[in-house]
């Protein structure tokens, strides 16, 4: 065991030693100072009569309690190291965790400028994985009080002290080997579990993604999350904003120039293969909420996963607007931030308008930012062969309004998951919770659309005018069509299996 120590720590004792070190000053510290005070009390009559006795043994008390309170913090620090070094892991120690699935992928990290991997477009090295343990219990628990991504690492104790890193091309293909064996093995018992396929049910696995969900922003996603957890939180798993598939579609540039758009796919196909890596034979259906900005790289996605149902959640123009707008500070708002490096997509989109970003005022500048997560969208729903079936496009808007309503059509016959009534309940009810309700900030949900509409300027209905309101109508024609083509019976993207049935 011993053995085991030394080469987990890797550094043959210097720590221990260097606490010795520290430990041998502190003794030698603490005698020069009683010397001193000893010397300094009784170096002259006149000093030792001013002060008595008495004094002198008040001086030599305060020293030896510092002295011992400094002791008592250094063997607290001790014990702190001992315990920092005894949880440091090796290398195969790391990979065993990840294989297990024990660990969860947090972050990705490029290590070096260039993305493109030595086989070229669709191929990328020199990425780092970041692994912790997540707390799944709290998310699955109360999707309200842990409403982001950042909220459930947040909450898991693991992930504030033991990540660790692993080159992602690495671990990815060791991942997919470990799985395919398992897969092998499970597949050698015959029989079902719940009417399913037992080699289906075999852990560790990875979930492939059931439905992606994309967003405008400020319109109603985060409940669209919350009720993707909690409509079976046993067999769901949710990441809401999570950090490495946004980092995954961002990885290239806003234009490509670091590295190929079939590259950022196959980075982000690997990212969301580990993220649905599971021990829980329960876990079956895999669901992600994107950045809005991600909506930008739809495409990405789309490339990736071409045969994965999404939704792209909008709301009103004005509504929208004044939901990032609407206090005293607009150059602080989300939507008005990037202007001081605004991306390509953004300036292309007002320059189209006959206009440059400079002239642009906040409401304006707000308006192009969202007119180019919507514009975004809409191309990946009219992109021909993006996997839909028939010809139609994987992609279904919902608009805010329609929430959460809309939600018993898209999971059913767009996701491909049945619910039954204990499964609308639960969305009904998590529906009337706020939202984001970290700590005291859980109540029931009121609707503020009215008072938006009523709130409004003319500068922002103007902005909305000139960027905003035709994007919308389009989607509001195309959410129709879905709807339509769902009430026939018609298949939403690929689902068909599920199109048209009773809910």
């Amino acid at each position: 065991m011993g053995a085991t120590k030394r080469s987990i720590k890797g550094n043959n004792g210097r720590a221990r030693q260097s606490r010795l070190l520290k430990r041998i000053g502190l003794v030698l510290g603490v005698c020069l100072g009683v010397i001193i005070v000893v010397e300094l009390s009784g170096g002259s009559g006149r000093r030792r009569r001013r002060r008595g006795p008495r004094n002198l043994n008040s001086e030599l008390f305060k020293l030896r309690r510092r002295a011992h309170d400094a002791v008592q913090q250094q063997q607290e620090q001790d014990a702190e190291d001992e315990e920092e070094e005894s949880q440091i892991l090796t290398k195969d120690q790391k990979i065993d965790l990840v294989l297990s699935a024990s660990v969860h992928l947090v972050g990705i990290e490029p290590v070096r400028h260039q993305i493109e991997g030595s086989n070229g477009p669709g191929s990328y090295s020199g990425i780092t994985g970041e692994f912790c343990k997540l707390n799944w219990a709290a998310h699955k628990e109360s999707p309200s009080s842990t409403p982001m991504f950042r909220d459930l690492v947040g909450k898991s104790p693991d992930c504030k002290s033991n990540r660790f890193h692993l080159d992602l091309n690495e671990i990815v293909a060791a991942s997919k080997r470990h799985d395919e064996d398992v897969k092998a093995d499970s597949t050698l018992a015959d029989g079902t579990i719940d009417g399913i396929d037992a080699s289906l049910l075999a852990v560790p696995r990875a979930i492939q993604p059931t439905g992606v969900v994309f967003h405008e922003s400020r319109c109603g996603s985060t409940l669209v999350a919350n009720s993707l957890a909690a409509f079976d939180p046993t067999s769901n798993r949710v990441y809401s904003e999570s950090a490495p598939p946004i980092a995954a579609l961002r990885i290239c540039g806003d234009t490509y120039s670091r590295c190929s758009r079939a590259t950022a796919a196959a980075l982000l196909r690997d990212v969301m293969y580990m993220m649905g890596r599971t021990d829980d034979p329960n876990e079956r259906n895999l669901f992600f909420k994107i950045q809005s900005v991600g909506t930008r790289f739809i495409d990405v996605f789309t490339e990736a996963f071409p045969h994965t149902p999404y939704m792209f959640v909008y709301r009103d123009p004005v509504q929208v607007m004044m939901s990032h707008l609407d206090h005293a500070h607009m150059e602080q708002s989300n939507c008005v931030r990037p202007r001081k490096d605004p991306p390509k997509i953004v300036v292309d989109l007002v320059e189209r308008h006959g206009k440059s970003v400079t002239e642009l005022s906040h409401e304006e500048y707000c308006a192009a930012h969202l007119a180019s997560i919507c514009d975004s969208a809409l191309g990946g729903m009219k992109r021909p062969g993006d996997g839909g079936s028939n010809g139609n496009s994987m992609g279904w808007p919902v608009n805010y309004q329609d929430l959460p309503d809309k939600l018993y059509e898209v999971i059913p016959h767009h996701f491909g998951v049945p619910l039954g009534e204990t499964e609308r309940d639960r969305i009904a009810q998590i529906s009337g919770m706020y939202s984001k309700g970290r700590g005291n900030k859980a109540h029931e949900w009121k609707d503020d659309s009215e008072r938006k509409e009523e709130r409004a300027t003319d500068a922002i209905r103007g902005a909305c005018k000139i960027f905003l309101d035709e994007t919308f109508a389009e989607l509001e024609g195309r959410a129709a069509a879905a709807a339509a083509a769902d009430g026939r019976g018609g298949a939403i993207g690929g689902k068909e299996g599920f199109a048209g049935e009773e809910t």
